[in-house]
């Protein structure tokens, strides 16, 4: 039974489901992108903290379409 992969209908004409499958929102991991800032030798904290607000640099990542196609 080593190396076979299963049909993907039953006998009967019905497709098979493999468990539960990840619902949109379940898996969700929070990120952050660099900053695209201006090249200076320094920048104030307070800019670079309004550039990072303004760029949207924080989201969430939805990983139950990555979940669900790996099953």
């Amino acid at each position: 039974m080593m190396g076979l992969t299963p049909s993907s209908k039953t006998p009967d004409g019905q497709a098979i489901k493999y468990g539960r499958r990840a619902l949109v929102g379940q898996y969700t991991r929070p990120y952050k992108r660099a900053v695209e800032t201006p090249v200076v030798k320094r920048i104030s904290k307070g800019a670079r903290l309004r550039a990072e607000r303004g760029n949207g640099t924080t989201g969430t990542l939805d990983l139950s379409a990555i979940i669900n196609a790996k099953r």
